[in-house]
């Protein structure tokens, strides 16, 4: 007899699953991208588009992957991507880098997509702390970003940060 909570008999609950970022040996579609910043506290947008050509081969699941040294938002099409607000999270970035997987199958669209990243210091360069003393796990921020997308047919295209990105000072004007 199957005893659970104690000496309770009750059922088994649903199965549930859930899915998490990818690790680094995984990320095989993107590099690290930094801005050309000038201060800590400033505030960079990482930019680029890119196109979906599907026309014939609908989409049947779409992750966008991402993580940073510092804090990010990611925007697609304009659209904010998630909930997740500091992400990726406070860490010890000498040992742990946190990376979050996120469900864009409805927010892409076939052709031009445009993929931006604001990024700013956080807990990785910024005053932190109750004495809010400069943070000093590294001297430049950076983001990495991947793109997967599962067609119909069963196979994946990838698209991720590297040189084709751009960067300009973001809407935000300062992060303290």
């Amino acid at each position: 007899m199957l005893t659970r909570a104690g000496d309770t008999l009750s059922p088994w609950s649903a199965a549930q699953t859930f899915e998490v970022g990818l690790l680094a040996p995984d990320l095989t579609s993107s590099r690290w991208i930094s801005p050309p910043e000038a201060t800590p506290g400033s505030v960079h947008a990482l930019v680029c588009s890119f196109e979906l050509e599907a026309e014939d081969r609908p989409w049947t699941r779409a992750r966008l992957y991402a993580t940073a040294l510092g804090v990010y938002e990611v925007f697609l099409n304009g659209h904010r991507v998630g909930d997740i607000e500091l992400a990726p999270g406070s860490t010890s970035y000498a040992t742990t880098l946190h990376a979050q997987a996120y469900d864009i199958a409805e927010q892409l669209r076939q052709g031009t997509n445009t993929l931006e990243i604001v990024l700013s210091d956080g807990w990785y360069r910024g005053k932190a702390g109750a004495w809010r003393r400069p943070a000093r796990w590294g001297s430049r921020t950076a983001a990495r970003l991947e793109v997967h997308v599962e067609f119909e047919d069963g196979t994946w295209w990838t698209f991720g940060t590297g040189s084709t990105w751009t960067s300009r000072p973001s809407t935000v004007v300062r992060a303290i």
